[in-house]
């Protein structure tokens, strides 16, 4: 199986368990979720760059330090250190949420000139480092966040192939 059709089969293995409120985020400290949202995803070793919408891979600092993990909710996007968010963005506030190329990240557009892209940042090695599949994975996870919170999880998974497997 190619890494590919390995992130392909997670996230359709994510799916049910996340609309069933099952998908769990393994933390020894994590943020504090509302009433009714469920966790979704999580990235470690993740930075935040505010760059052009026409560009977004163009202004990415990937060697910034670390600005914590990313976690997707059902409701919303957090960077946090343990249990301190240190940025959010609420789903309903986004217009879209698109992962880059090669699974770099998240372009956040709210309709500006400018968007939020949280992504990788480069990180000494590390031993507890996911898979490159799971990674991917994991950033696609995020983008399923997004749609589910629009009610589009089904159609967004349906055309995912044709995205992943192109690439």
């Amino acid at each position: 199986m190619s890494p590919e059709e390995r992130a392909l089969a997670a996230v359709r293995a994510w799916v049910p368990r996340f609309t069933a409120g099952k998908a769990r985020v393994y933390a020894l400290l994590k943020p504090p979720l509302r009433d009714g949202e469920r966790y979704g995803a999580k990235l470690v070793g993740v930075g935040i760059s505010r760059v052009s919408a026409a560009d977004p891979l163009g202004g990415l600092d990937v060697e910034q330090p670390v600005a914590g993990l990313a976690y997707g909710t059902s409701e919303r996007l957090l960077v946090a250190h343990g249990t301190r968010v240190r940025h959010q963005w609420e789903w309903a506030q986004l217009s879209q949420v698109l992962v880059l190329p090669s699974y770099a990240g998240v372009v956040l557009r709210t309709g500006d000139e400018s968007v939020d892209v949280v992504h990788r940042v480069r990180v000494p090695h590390d031993i507890w480092a996911a898979p490159e599949w799971k990674t991917a994975a994991r950033w696609l996870a995020l983008e399923g966040c997004f749609a589910a919170s629009r009610g589009r999880l089904d159609d967004w998974l349906e055309r995912l192939p044709a995205r992943v497997l192109a690439a």
